[in-house]
């Protein structure tokens, strides 16, 4: 998932996006065992602010999906 900001700052849009998850977490189906919005941790340049969720999909037996934000400030 990408996003550009064209207002405020990226964390600022970073915490918006947390809170909205954590009021849709039955209707986006968030793993219980995670956070709602989490760093990934790679270290790599340019990709340190990379934020992470996980998803169970329906039916089940899909097992869980790993959804990556970035948010983009092109200013």
């Amino acid at each position: 998932m990408l996003g550009y900001v064209q207002n405020q700052s990226c964390g600022e849009w970073r915490n918006k996006i947390s809170l909205a998850m954590a009021g849709m977490r039955p209707e986006i189906e968030t793993c219980e065992d995670r956070g709602d919005l989490a760093p990934t941790g790679w270290a790599t340049a340019g990709l340190q602010d990379v934020q992470e969720s996980c998803h169970n999909r329906v039916p089940e037996t899909l097992g869980r999906i790993m959804i990556y934000h970035l948010l983009i400030d092109c200013c």
